[in-house]
């Protein structure tokens, strides 16, 4: 059976994920573009990125979260909501920094 053909116009085209968290029940997310990351980027620090991404994900599915919101919550809270939504980017973009950290691809 062959394949639908990719079509840049339909990635681009948001939309909202479920995921249930043990201890949080279910959580509304959208996935991040490139856009949001170049944003990102921006961060001083790690730990100012991920509440920046985990802001943008959870944005997406509800518009009135704030900012501010998500710096006032519980640490375990954060921390199970990066577990489940953050760290499985995390494993993905280490894999693509040792791709491009290869030799083969210095510049």
């Amino acid at each position: 059976m062959r394949e639908k053909n990719f079509k840049p116009s339909e990635q681009a085209k948001q939309e909202i994920k479920e995921i249930e968290i043990p201890g949080l029940g279910v959580i509304k997310y959208g996935t991040l573009t490139v856009e949001d990351f170049q944003d990102i980027l921006n961060a001083k620090n790690e730990f100012e990125a991920a509440t920046l991404m985990l802001h943008r994900m959870l944005q997406k599915a509800d518009p009135t979260i704030s900012l501010e919101e998500i710096k006032k919550m519980p640490i375990w809270t954060f921390m199970c909501l990066s577990k489940h939504l953050l760290f499985p980017l995390a494993k993905q973009f280490k894999e693509m920094s040792l791709f491009f950290n290869s030799a083969k691809y210095r510049v």
